[in-house]
């Protein structure tokens, strides 16, 4: 068995540094971060940051995975998907309302002229969304495209932003649940609008499959 080289990690270090990282981003910005600050905040030697990050994308990318790794549980087969939706719902507003949160809204503001950083939250992102996904599919009376499980998504997302970061406002779980009701509303409202013409169109293929059509 191969050895790694210099000393061995201890997990209280490398939580200290992380630690340090959010609430830099959240006070500084993406932009303004320096590994410096990060070393000076965390209290560690200069050595000790850079042998577990080699580099202020090194970081972001670990504070990523730690985001996204199973924040959010699996959906069981019997849950009810308006309950999975409110406890998804209720995590994403401690998220939001925690430095972590804080921090990431900075680290958004950077997203759209910082290519890299982009993608690194694209490839991330994807994996939080498709257990979102799982029960708006399910609440919808057929399958929503993707575009559309995108938009309720991002309608969901702009709400408790604004919630959180621009009013500063503390949702209460009843707060929560009516946030919950409105997004399934709407996505019931979008399979209402498109699912007559889908029955329109589905219609002369059914027929056809039946035999009406047939010589």
């Amino acid at each position: 068995m191969t050895q790694s080289r210099g000393r061995p990690r201890s997990a209280g270090v490398g939580d200290a540094i992380k630690a340090a990282a959010w609430e830099l981003l959240a006070e500084k910005g993406y932009d303004s971060l320096t590994m410096d600050d990060v070393i000076a905040s965390a209290g560690c030697g200069r050595n000790t940051v850079y042998r577990r990050y080699s580099s202020k994308r090194e970081l972001i990318l670990s504070l990523f995975q730690d985001m996204y790794h199973d924040d959010l549980p699996a959906m069981g087969p019997d849950d009810d998907p308006r309950e999975v939706l409110i406890d998804y719902t209720g995590r994403i507003v401690r998220f939001l309302t925690g430095t972590p949160g804080q921090a990431m809204v900075k680290i958004l503001e950077v997203v759209p002229r910082n290519p890299e950083l982009a993608a690194i939250r694209h490839q991330y992102r994807r994996q939080f969304s498709e257990k979102l996904y799982q029960p708006l599919k399910r609440i919808s009376a057929f399958t929503p495209s993707r575009e559309v499980l995108a938009f309720v998504e991002d309608t969901l997302a702009g709400a408790l932003h604004y919630h959180t970061s621009v009013v500063k406002r503390e949702l209460s779980d009843r707060e929560i649940s009516g946030i919950v009701d409105s997004i399934v509303g709407s996505i019931r409202n979008i399979n209402a609008m498109y699912y007559p013409l889908c029955q329109l169109y589905l219609r002369p293929v059914a027929r056809v499959s039946n035999g009406y059509f047939s010589g």
